[in-house]
């Protein structure tokens, strides 16, 4: 299940979410913006509305922004037997970020298939990052064991309830950045020569282009 919350949206990016809701996949929330925002601490409606909403829903939730893309990095293992190996105590599991440059707008509209899957953000961005730092990382947590969430992680877990690193090598996220965005998030130390080339496993980008494709031709393409 999916919980996104807009600030801000064009109607024709708005159709997408639009079929995901109709297919009973998702659930969107729209903020009212007529008065003064806070700025990026806005952020925190987003996540707390997305930490209520599946509280009694998700027995674990992902806490990614919309430019995150979360990836086991090793197929023998998925993410649901991760989840289920854990111990009945634990409320939350960390894992490292990678940043990754991207370079150039994605297109506004739908054109093509082609079009589209040349501008998969996957397939077409991959210059990554060396470090991965804890202070990028975020989570994935059990809603009922959390009493306040913030911004990549739990801030306050019930008594008794362990939080875990988990190693780079099994998992993390891959962060896709704008280039030509400075702000006060920190945009600015993506630049450099601290990178290297990385990319998705060949099956699941295989997965992700016929998973993608099929969705914008059906949403866009009649």
């Amino acid at each position: 299940m999916f919980f996104f919350t807009v600030f801000d949206m064009d109607a024709y990016s708005r159709l997408a979410l639009d079929e995901y809701e109709r297919q009973g996949i998702a659930e969107t929330t729209v903020i009212q913006t007529e008065y003064e925002q806070l700025d990026w601490m806005f952020h925190l409606l987003q996540l707390h509305d997305c930490f209520h909403r599946s509280k009694y829903i998700s027995r674990w939730v992902i806490n990614a922004d919309i430019d995150e893309r979360f990836v086991m990095f090793q197929p023998e293992t998925t993410l649901i037997q991760l989840l289920r190996s854990q111990d009945a105590n634990v409320g939350e599991l960390n894992f490292q970020a990678r940043r990754i440059q991207k370079t150039e707008n994605s297109p506004q509209k739908f054109t093509n298939l082609q079009d589209t899957i040349e501008n998969l953000e996957a397939l077409k961005f991959r210059n990554t990052t060396r470090t991965q730092i804890w202070e990028s990382s975020k989570s994935i947590y059990r809603p009922e064991m959390v009493a306040v969430q913030t911004y990549h992680h739990t801030h306050l877990q019930y008594p008794g309830v362990i939080v875990k690193n988990v190693p780079r090598e099994t998992a993390g996220f891959r962060h896709y950045r704008m280039t030509s965005v400075r702000n006060s998030i920190g945009n600015g130390w993506i630049y450099g020569d601290n990178f290297t080339i990385t990319e998705l496993d060949r099956e699941l980008e295989k997965l992700l282009v016929h998973k993608v494709a099929n969705m914008a031709e059906h949403i866009y393409g009649s």
